[in-house]
């Protein structure tokens, strides 16, 4: 079988910064109707200490691109590298060992932890699955990653339904740290959680990747918490990434139409700059997976469309403050959203909801 040939990654970093690559990568799914292309020939990079955020609508593609760059779901097609090491092709032994240098959070803190075991032994899990340390030093580790990320010793014979949801995942990042990763892949870590508590699992997040070093990969639809804590944002739609640029370059002026819709459909909380925000209502369903509209995929909902979206695959291309975007007609498009006050005001964008 021929490879595909190599498409463009978007925002190739520096090569003494570039930490992650991601290239032509696809992930399918079989199903009784069909082959669900849930993530089809992305690409991209992340530089070292970078916190990268994935969006999009739920069906998107970002949770599968997760799950792929650690290695819990097949790769169709296309590769993952971290570090100049091509981790999407190692097995067994090679993989298990470079695992300790990667690790996720997982969205729902109620099914990703076993409730057969108390925290502390949740977090020496990995610990002792890779071999490190005796007892007591695994015990000195789970209860300095307990402090870590908020909880005391006491909560070391706690079995997670005498936590909080907030509490779990708390855990669960520690069992996450406690390998010492260099890259973490955050899959909506607080989505599932209580809306008091969101605010302090994001600034833990911060906090750790400050004082930690770590590379983030951050997987959102919430808006407001990737503004917050991003450096750069890749938007995907039906399995694609329509545009990537900076996080304040995003935010202050998306320069694809999916994107723009996206962004004004965030609440504000702040009824006068709501009040005369112009809201985009994108018409029709989201395709199916199974069986994407030709040529560009946004096209069915795009109120901009052409006869050439519907005949050609639009290529990323670069364009004006570091965004990069997959549409024919950005250039034409450029400066109307800005005009129509659907950009959202950083200082409308904290996460701090409590």
């Amino acid at each position: 079988m021929t490879a595909p040939a190599a498409g463009p990654v978007v925002e190739t970093q520096p090569a003494d910064q570039e930490f992650l690559r991601v290239e032509n990568l696809s992930v399918r799914y079989e199903g009784r109707a069909g082959v669900v292309r849930a993530v089809d020939d992305i690409s991209f990079t992340v530089a070292r200490g970078e916190a990268f955020a994935l969006v999009g609508e739920s069906g998107c593609g970002k949770s599968s691109t997760g799950r792929a760059i650690v290695q819990l779901e097949r790769i169709a097609a296309g590769s993952v590298a971290m570090d100049g090491t091509r981790i999407s092709t190692l097995h067994g032994k090679p993989l298990r060992d470079m695992r300790r240098r990667f690790q996720m959070v997982f969205q729902d803190p109620y099914t990703s932890l076993d409730p057969r075991l108390a925290a502390g032994a949740i977090i020496r899990e990995p610990l002792e699955i890779h071999g490190i340390g005796d007892r007591t030093s695994r015990r000195r580790r789970s209860d300095e990653l307990l402090r870590t990320v908020g909880l005391d010793e006491t909560f070391d014979q706690r079995y997670p339904r005498q936590l909080s949801g907030g509490q779990r995942q708390r855990v669960g990042i520690a069992r996450a740290l406690a390998l010492q990763p260099d890259l973490l892949v955050c899959d909506e870590p607080i989505s599932a959680l209580d809306v008091s508590i969101q605010a302090q699992i994001v600034t833990l997040l911060e906090e750790l990747q400050a004082q930690l070093g770590l590379t983030i990969v951050f997987i959102a639809h919430d808006l407001a918490v990737v503004r917050h804590v991003s450096d750069r944002v890749a938007v995907m739609y039906l399995g694609k990434i329509v545009e990537t640029a900076p996080v304040d370059a995003l935010f202050g002026r998306p320069l694809h139409p999916y994107t723009q819709a996206l962004i004004s459909a965030a609440p504000i909380p702040n009824t006068r700059i709501e009040r005369r925000r112009k809201r985009i209502i994108l018409k029709g369903d989201v395709p199916s997976p199974i069986n994407p509209p030709s040529g560009c995929r946004f096209r069915t909902r795009c109120p901009f469309a052409q006869q050439r979206c519907a005949d050609e695959v639009p290529e990323l291309r670069t364009a004006s403050s570091g965004h990069v975007v997959a549409c024919h007609f950005f250039e034409e498009l450029e400066g109307r959203q800005a005009e129509s006050h659907a950009v959202l005001p950083a200082a409308a964008t904290s996460p701090a909801r409590a």
